[in-house]
């Protein structure tokens, strides 16, 4: 099956479709691209309690940050699932995405794909994070950066979920692809 008949099959954005928590009150996160330069790579996540924007129900949901898929392969099947970073409401049963910045990072296969919300191209502050040549600007990271591996500073940037599972599946058949 080619990329296109896949990824019309895995209907990855459905769950998505019906709304998304926008900055929900409270929910301060930071740019997750600093996690893969901490020199910790792995996975993150951290619980929020968030609430339904459906029905009110308030419940804690865990908020993914980072995704070392190299550690822990199994968060691969999960993010083409639909289930990183989805609010599954206990009450009315309805599905939001959680629309938080998430770093895809591949040690194996040396890529990284950072999804930010739409909305980071609004703030001033965000974009002070990149060169003119979108590469990661170093200011600010630990001195170990310099031998974790290029491909760090210049993550594939996406603002769309659907764009980073697009991307991470494009790599695995390349690499599929190329060990043929």
């Amino acid at each position: 099956m080619g990329l296109h008949g896949w990824l019309s099959h895995t209907q990855v954005a459905e769950p998505f479709a019906e709304g998304y928590f926008s900055n929900p009150a409270g929910l301060k996160i930071p740019l997750a691209i600093t996690f893969a330069f901490t020199g910790d790579d792995m996975s993150k996540m951290t619980p929020y309690s968030l609430q339904c924007p459906y029905c009110g129900h308030t419940q804690e949901t865990m908020v993914w940050a980072s995704l070392n898929v190299t550690q822990d392969p199994e968060l691969k099947a999960r993010l083409y699932a639909a289930e990183i970073n989805r609010f599954d409401c206990e009450q009315c049963q309805k599905q939001t995405f959680i629309n938080a910045p998430l770093l895809y990072h591949d040690m194996t296969m040396q890529f990284c794909v950072q999804y930010y919300p739409p909305e980071a191209l609004d703030d001033e502050d965000f974009h002070r994070h990149f060169n003119a040549d979108g590469s990661v600007a170093m200011t600010g990271l630990p001195a170990s950066f310099a031998t974790s591996g290029e491909y760090l500073t210049k993550p594939h940037i996406v603002f769309d979920m659907s764009e980073m599972i697009r991307y991470v599946a494009f790599r695995d058949h390349v690499a599929e692809a190329n060990r043929k």
